[in-house]
């Protein structure tokens, strides 16, 4: 199942994955475990595999993707003239990952929120490591959601505390008790959007904090210019003035069943449901330009932030569409 979908920043280009160095603190994590590929086989150190290389015009893009068996991340490289893709390779992890984010620092890292209490986070662009780049200690549960500002790394846990973490210190910053369990964070510049396990949504700018109680579930956020875009369980979508919290501004039932997830770009508005389609809409409107039946429930969706109508959403499996084909 494809939960969460994030694309990298344009022009990524490399002729070769870096290589993971096995270290001894590593080896002491899978006692009794020779490493016998890693250890006697090591990987042929070309400088230029054709397999391994990435082009600046791909279209780089990560997809979570969680089975019965393991969890991984996958990396994705698509084409601009089409909407033909491959898994480039990918990171296996042990734990049921919930939410991600692309954090640009030194690296190109993907952060996850998994079923550890631990935060995790991986170098997109290293070939097959056995464990995250960065390990973020400070929950005692599960971390439900992850989100960045451009500066800080922000988590929410079902030991109902919010972390916003020093990278640098790989320890944490700050600590919020909400009190409840926290399912959902969205962060923008010094607004914190986020959603508890009690059906409120929350505003969190600086000391202040308002919040606002859903009827049924609430699923994602996100902020869009000087609002606050929400969906929720039963299909409805709604609009809130980031000044006026206390009502949305539009409440619309754009699905039957519930909105998984929804994006926004180029005042477009796409939205995916496990009524089994994806619909694209009018924004300023929200009159529908376009459904796709997917012939399945749908769990993520994803405007590319620099190809224009290039959208990847997933259910069951990856696709990517042109919304103007």
């Amino acid at each position: 199942m494809i939960t969460n979908i994030e694309f990298l920043e344009e022009g990524i280009e490399c002729k070769k994955l870096e290589k993971y160095i096995l270290t001894e603190e590593d080896k002491k994590l899978f006692p009794g475990y020779t490493f016998k590929n890693l250890d006697e086989e090591p990987m042929e150190d070309s400088e230029d595999d054709e397999n391994e290389r990435i082009y600046k015009e791909d279209i780089l893009f990560s997809t979570i993707v969680n089975l019965e068996e393991a969890s991984y991340i996958d990396i994705i490289a698509g084409n601009r003239e089409s909407t033909e893709y491959f898994i480039h390779h990918e990171i296996q992890l042990s734990d049921l990952i919930y939410d991600s984010v692309y954090l640009k620092k030194e690296k190109q890292y993907i952060g996850v929120a998994t079923s550890s209490p631990d935060v995790e986070i991986y170098d997109a662009l290293l070939f097959n490591p056995l464990v995250p780049q960065i390990k973020l200690l400070g929950h005692e549960d599960e971390v439900n959601t992850i989100t960045y500002d451009g500066t800080d790394i922000m988590t929410g846990s079902n030991d109902k505390t919010i972390i916003q973490w020093d990278l640098e210190k790989k320890k944490p910053k700050e600590k919020y008790e909400m009190g409840v369990e926290v399912n959902y964070l969205e962060s923008n510049e010094n607004i914190l959007g986020g959603i508890l396990g009690n059906n409120e949504i929350f505003l969190r700018n600086g000391n202040d904090t308002l919040k606002t109680k859903f009827e049924s579930e609430p699923q994602k956020l996100k902020f869009y210019n000087d609002k606050l875009l929400a969906s929720d369980e039963d299909g409805f979508f709604y609009v809130y003035d980031l000044r006026m919290f206390d009502s949305p501004l539009i409440k619309k039932g754009l699905h039957r069943k519930c909105i998984t997830a929804f994006d926004v770009a180029n005042q477009c508005l796409i939205t995916a449901s496990t009524d089994e389609s994806l619909k694209l809409w009018n924004y300023e409107t929200l009159e529908l330009q376009k459904k796709i039946q997917t012939g399945e429930p749908m769990f993520s969706v994803k405007f590319c932030p620099y190809v224009e109508n290039y959208c990847a959403y997933g259910g069951k499996d990856l696709r990517v569409i042109n919304m103007l084909q």
